[in-house]
């Protein structure tokens, strides 16, 4: 494989890992193993790992910046303080791991 393809092969893969890794990665549940096995074929695993670890690191402080941004808008106030917010923050502050299996199951920013 020449270097230009390579480069290519790794900025697509790089790619994906941001597509199913970040806010739309909900609806895609399951897919990342599957590239990360054809990936590893093709590539050295460490090779992968780190690229798809910067690849997830850059989602996932895209995700925090654009969460902390449109949840600090002031349309959003009744949602952010709302009963229901309220509640899970405090269910947080006392028991984090359970509070965070739910919401990992839903599209609720944890």
């Amino acid at each position: 494989m020449t270097a230009t393809r390579a480069l290519g092969s790794l900025v697509a893969f790089t790619v994906v890992t941001m597509w199913v890794n970040g806010p739309l990665g909900f609806f895609v549940p399951a897919t990342y193993e599957s590239i990360l096995m054809l990936f590893g074929r093709i590539f050295a695993p460490w090779l992968i790992a780190v690229v798809g670890m910067l690849g997830i690191l850059y989602v996932e402080i895209l995700n925090c910046h654009l969460y902390a941004r449109v949840l600090h808008l002031p349309s959003f106030s009744p949602a952010r303080e709302s009963g229901f917010v309220r509640m899970t923050v405090r269910l947080f502050e006392r028991a984090p791991f359970f509070t965070i299996w739910p919401c990992a199951w839903s599209p609720l920013p944890y």
